[in-house]
């Protein structure tokens, strides 16, 4: 774990009193350029003000700012600005300098470059922040500096002088033993000096702004969660930010899923940035607000029901704020004309009306303005080691004849966002977390933790985990998990350092067809490809294949106990879920759970519940995205005190909800029900 030195311990003790008291707010992205007029700006800001919308974010970019001698003018940005103070409207503005050819070249430069390509870059960089800062910092307007727009390069070094120094500086200070064990060591150095390389620029850029500004709040967006995850160094970032952020755009980042699981897709998203923010409190600074065709994996044009259903699913999950993007569409270049929550004609659409409305029921109630999800000691942990081998082990070639989604990458994410989708239908508050932010050390009575086709589980890490099954905690493991350490070495071969935790080992991993059954004592479960023949060394079997041997065990150790399926029944209920899959995952995580206000007696395959609890009262949310109506019956214990928002008008009657396809409903529980809910 992060041992924060006694001046960051500090400052995170006065940012967490100064957001304790700060409420939720909504607002969008309002896209500054030349060729706008003072009028349209006017009427930008107006437009938020008219919607409910009490923040907006801009992007300063640098190139907007020259005039034709080179020297900064900022007119332009001054105008926003004055025009947001005007309006009540709090600035995140986003450090923007000119985009180098190289990052300009592929896609217009819309993201922006991620890290410096030379010396006299990284002055043109220091300069350009000094001029802004300098020039803004004293703005009413100003709430915070977002410090760069989407870190993240999915482990990519850049291909440039620059970097490459940057590299062999970092390999100098590293570890340069080139043997372990006898074997060689593979150490996949590329990913992990990203990671620290990102790190360093984004405390590089925090130091300058601090240079000149010492009050406003820092921020920063990472983006494509699902893929980039091992760029990030979550609990480094915490010494330099007030808050963290993320980008949510279903066409670009949720490419894992169908777009009636977005909102799967936006509550496994916010979780892992409140995770990764903890202590902090966490945003969405970007969230899809319109039409894209060119500037989009995936292009969408949201309804106002998602809208809905994305909004109060990033209030449910205990976002402090959510910016769209955007307000108005950019002119020219990438992305023209397109993700816009106005029209053409510069008027309101149905977007926007329900992205206000969502906001006006926010700021007219107290309680809606300090929410906090309600969590089950259940924990989903991912390793970014083994995203990167997956990452790094896809082979890519026409003569590839048959497709495994264990050889792709995401395997690991899949199979952990299927156990996770299996307790967001059922209103269970399963947590995600980074195998480094996880606390070990603390009581690990009652609670479950999941590591699901967690291929590399480092060394650093056995003692922890047993010690936590050692002092009552459960431990399940599926898939490929554990297969090796953070050097990539095999160390299932010999002895296990994990076999006396797990009461057995593992004989080998046999190759199978994509889909097929396992048979465990108490359930037919579907797995994909891979499948672990055990070898029990003190362990209860509960499953064996049609060879008497053991393909799943459970095993006790300590006050705890572990349920070990070396097969990938994660990715195989990912594609499908089935009942053999949600009942061994209930059934094994029973002990955990809370008990439920409401049940379903049909497939939930498309419902999302998340329990999340104000100052003054506990509620749900509801969405509903299975394409049929949906009837949820109350449980003994709970009762409605008022369902504060709905799309469609559901009934309630009989202790019964009647939701139709593609709802979206919030329930304020009464009193009474809050002993139940925890």
């Amino acid at each position: 774990m992060l041992r924060l030195s006694f001046a960051v311990a500090i400052y995170l003790g006065l940012t967490l009193m100064l957001h304790a008291s700060e409420k939720t707010v909504i607002g969008a992205q309002v896209y500054i350029e030349p060729g706008q007029t003072p009028q349209e700006i006017e009427h930008y800001f107006q437009l938020l003000k008219t919607h409910n919308m009490q923040v907006c974010r801009i992007r300063m970019d640098e190139s907007h700012m020259r005039d034709n001698q080179g020297d900064f003018d900022f007119s332009l940005y001054q105008k926003a600005f004055d025009e947001a103070a005007k309006n009540d409207v709090a600035v995140f503005a986003t450090l923007f300098p000119t985009n180098v050819l190289s990052a300009a070249s592929s896609a217009g430069g819309v993201g922006g470059f991620k890290f410096p390509e030379s010396e006299a870059h990284l002055h043109s960089i220091e300069r350009y922040v000094q001029a802004v800062v300098n020039h803004f910092k004293d703005h009413p307007a100003l709430r915070a500096w977002v410090l760069q727009n989407e870190p993240g390069v999915a482990g990519n070094v850049p291909d440039n002088d620059f970097a490459r120094e940057r590299l062999s500086e970092w390999k100098s200070i590293k570890d340069t033993v080139s043997t372990y064990n006898g074997f060689m060591q593979i150490r996949h150095e590329q990913e992990a000096f990203i990671r620290d390389y990102t790190t360093w620029y984004l405390q590089w850029l925090a130091n300058k702004v601090r240079k000149y500004d010492v009050l406003h709040e820092l921020h920063v967006n990472p983006h494509m969660i699902f893929s980039n995850l091992a760029d990030y160094d979550f609990p480094s970032w915490q010494r330099f930010l007030s808050h963290l952020g993320a980008s949510m755009h279903p066409s670009w980042h949720f490419g894992y899923f169908n777009r009636n699981e977005y909102p799967l897709a936006m509550a496994a998203n916010c979780e892992i940035i409140r995770s990764g923010a903890a202590p902090l409190p966490f945003w969405i600074t970007e969230l899809q607000g319109g039409n894209n065709n060119f500037s989009g994996y995936n292009p969408l044009m949201p309804t106002e029901e998602e809208i809905a259903q994305w909004m109060w699913t990033g209030l449910a999950s205990g976002t402090k704020g959510i910016i769209f993007w955007t307000l108005n569409p950019r002119g020219t270049g990438f992305e023209a004309g397109e993700w816009a929550l106005i029209d053409f004609k510069q008027q309101p659409t149905c977007r926007l009306e329900m992205a206000s409305e969502i906001s006006a029921l926010v700021n007219a109630t107290p309680d809606l303005q300090h929410l906090k999800p309600l969590h089950d000691q259940v924990y989903l942990l991912y390793s970014p080691e083994s995203m990167v081998l997956q990452r790094q082990s896809v082979i890519r070639s026409p003569e590839i004849r048959e497709r495994f989604m264990a050889r792709e990458e995401g395997g690991h994410i899949k199979s952990l966002l299927a156990f996770y989708r299996v307790f967001q239908e059922r209103g269970i508050g399963a947590q995600i977390y980074n195998m480094d932010q996880f606390d070990w050390q603390g009581d690990s009575k009652g609670k479950v933790v999941i590591l699901a086709n967690m291929a590399i589980i480092p060394r650093t890490y056995y003692q922890s985990i047993q010690q936590f099954v050692q002092k009552g905690g459960r431990l399940i493991v599926t898939g490929q998990s554990g297969h090796y350490d953070e050097y990539v070495y095999n160390v299932m071969f010999g002895q296990w350092p994990l076999q006396k935790l797990f009461g057995a080992s593992l004989k080998e991993f046999r190759a199978g067809n994509n889909r097929y059954d396992l048979q465990l004592s108490d359930a037919t479960i579907p797995t994909h490809f891979l499948n672990g023949i055990i070898v029990p060394e003190g362990a209860k079997v509960l499953g064996v294949n049609g060879s008497g041997e053991a393909i799943a065990i459970k095993h006790s150790f300590g006050k705890g106990e572990v349920i070990w399926v070396p097969s990938m029944i994660g990715l195989a209920a990912w594609e499908k879920t089935e009942p053999g899959f949600i009942n061994f995952v209930l059934d094994h995580c029973k002990p955990s759970l809370s008990p439920q206000p409401v049940e379903s007696s049909v497939d939930r395959r498309g419902l999302l519940i998340k329990h999340f609890q104000g100052s003054l009262g506990t509620y749900s949310l509801l969405i509903n995205k299975t394409g049929e109506r949906q009837t949820l019956y109350l449980q003994d214990g709970y009762s409605i005190q008022k369902v504060i928002f709905s799309l469609k008008q559901p009934s309630v009657k009989n202790r019964a909800i009647s939701m139709q396809a593609d709802d979206c409903m919030v329930v304020h529980w009464k009193r009474d029900s809050l002993k139940h809910l925890k």
